[in-house]
């Protein structure tokens, strides 16, 4: 059986980033009004996993299991995910959205390991927790 390397990708300088769709960077939010169910692209407290950036890279890396049916055919790719950390800090709404599909297991490795994440720290707007989009890519590489 081949060794595998799991790559974690660095977007923009930053691990993980936030989606840039729906909020444009010169109109900063003012305000949240409560039971507000947006889904913010970008606040002024960014949600955070438990332990920061290092500790969720420990956590990919001790729990992917790359696909055998991805090692047998020889197949590699950076799996990109989207998903929102709510106000709770759970992870919702994860997608797929990388242009190119791998197949043979590797986004749905990428998504299983995704929702096995403890709770993040909720990102915040004026104190109150909101919902987040964020951006993960995870680089699955034979070795």
């Amino acid at each position: 059986m081949k060794n595998f390397l799991l790559i974690l990708i660095l977007l923009s300088g930053s691990f993980i980033q936030a989606q840039t769709d729906s909020v444009p960077a010169d109109q900063p939010i003012q305000y949240v009004n409560p039971g507000d169910t947006a889904k913010y692209s970008m606040v002024e407290q960014m949600p955070e996993y438990p332990g920061g950036q290092d500790a969720m890279m420990k956590f990919i890396s001790k729990n992917v299991k790359y696909p055998t049916d991805a090692i047998e055919n020889n197949v590699q790719g950076k799996v990109l995910l989207k998903f929102v950390v709510n106000t709770q800090g759970e992870i919702r709404d994860i997608e797929v959205v990388s242009k190119v599909k791998y197949g043979h297991g590797l986004e749905e490795e990428a998504i299983r390991v995704l929702k096995k994440m403890p709770r993040w720290t909720p990102g915040k707007i004026n104190g109150k927790p909101v919902n987040v989009y964020f951006s993960l890519p995870i680089n699955f590489r034979l070795k």
